[in-house]
């Protein structure tokens, strides 16, 4: 039997279809995906009783609004994270940052990454015009 396609021409077909694909790199310094929330939802961190606004989720930091109470930095925190989807989880860490109107928290023990991409699914669901920007 011979063969389905002549040599000459079988090499340049597989000449036509060797390609190169260049892997995109990634420029963010982010280890870790940050999820803002919108204006009007957030989480919450209960600590002590006392409840304060979540502004961004991250599996290992959380950013806080901050109220009249003073936290100093490297001071432990420990208390219960409520994501918008309903998901509670305890959270421990010290305070990383104090700025004029937030609290950075890095967290030892905090949400998951199926976690915190759960609830972006959540928030994309209830709040379809809200996209997260980027920071």
């Amino acid at each position: 039997m011979a063969p389905r396609f002549p040599a000459s021409g079988f090499a340049r077909i597989l000449f036509a279809m060797s390609t190169t694909y260049r892997t995109p790199t990634l420029t963010s310094r982010r280890e870790y995906f940050r999820l803002p929330y919108p204006v009007t939802t957030a989480a919450v961190l209960s600590i002590g009783g006392a409840d304060y606004k979540v502004d961004e989720i991250s599996e290992r930091g959380l950013r806080i609004v901050r109220s009249d109470e003073q936290f100093a930095v490297d001071v432990r925190v420990q208390g219960e994270l409520k994501l918008t989807a309903g998901l509670r989880c305890m959270v421990s860490g010290t305070v990383l940052r104090v700025d004029a109107t937030h609290l950075v928290i890095l967290l030892d023990k905090g949400p998951s990454c199926y976690d915190v991409i759960r609830e972006q699914r959540h928030l994309a669901r209830t709040h379809p015009e809200w996209k997260p920007q980027p920071a």
